[in-house]
């Protein structure tokens, strides 16, 4: 199984190595049984909901990820692409890019969990305009909420040594 290449979007070039490929049938493996076993869902309602969580997953990564581009393009050291592996997304920069000042860091790597918040938050309005329904699609949203809220925004005030608090937290002591 080689590197993906997922082609361009937004100015980034995308790749996804053999990890994430693997971690995308796994995690929608997972979805459709959660679907199907805890939430009741038909088989083919759970399947075709895992799915589209599954793809959504990956977009909300993406747009973290964008959040973070979007930043680095501010403050004038701009990401060149995206490589997901596992169940993350890594943002790459220029091999020739010069050592850069915290302050930076700390701006890029803000990025990503104001973008999450964002969404998070047109997530909260659609879970609230949706409670009343049943089936796949306010689960998915839900799905959607907890994901971008818990996961890719909150996680910058938890420093893991691999995610933005930990960049954020090694920046602020310098």
């Amino acid at each position: 199984m080689k590197t993906l290449s997922l082609g361009t979007l937004g100015g980034l070039k995308l790749n996804a190595e053999p990890s994430a490929q693997i971690f995308t049938g796994i995690v929608a493996l997972i979805l459709a049984l959660l679907g199907n076993i805890v939430f009741g869902l038909s088989i083919i309602e759970a399947v075709l909901g895992a799915v589209v969580a599954t793809a959504l997953f990956w977009l909300s990564e993406f747009w973290h990820q964008y959040g973070h581009a979007v930043a680095a393009r501010m403050v004038g050291y701009p990401m060149i692409g995206v490589t997901f592996f596992l169940v993350l997304g890594r943002s790459l920069y220029p091999s020739d890019e010069p050592t850069l000042p915290p302050n930076i860091h700390i701006r890029r790597a803000l990025g990503g969990p104001i973008a999450s918040l964002i969404l998070s938050i047109v997530m909260f309005i659609l879970m609230r305009l949706t409670s009343v329904m049943s089936g796949a699609i306010p689960l998915i949203i839900q799905f959607l909420f907890y994901l971008n809220f818990f996961i890719y925004t909150l996680q910058v005030f938890v420093p893991l040594g691999f995610n933005d608090g930990s960049t954020l937290l090694r920046n602020l002591r310098k």
